[in-house]
């Protein structure tokens, strides 16, 4: 007994396919974006934390905010000495 669901032709199922394929590739793209995206933010976590723990020794979020850049930049200037 036949189905009520139509069949799709060959030119119809590869249309698809290729709309489908464009969409991962889309989707891989969006993906990248963010993992580099989510670099930036594990960063700034860092950072973060590290003032905190500055703030936690004591300092002021001035002073802890100035210290914290002081560490970022010299691990800066470790890892890229040019």
């Amino acid at each position: 007994m036949p189905t009520k669901t139509a069949t799709k032709t060959k030119n119809a199922l590869l249309e698809e396919i290729e709309a489908k394929n464009a969409e991962i590739k889309d989707l891989k793209k969006r993906v990248e974006a963010l993992d580099r995206y989510k670099v930036y933010e594990d960063g700034a976590n860092e950072l973060a934390a590290v003032r905190d723990a500055y703030i936690n020794a004591g300092f002021t979020e001035e002073q802890a905010w100035e210290l914290a850049k002081m560490a970022f930049e010299g691990a800066l200037k470790k890892a890229f000495p040019w």
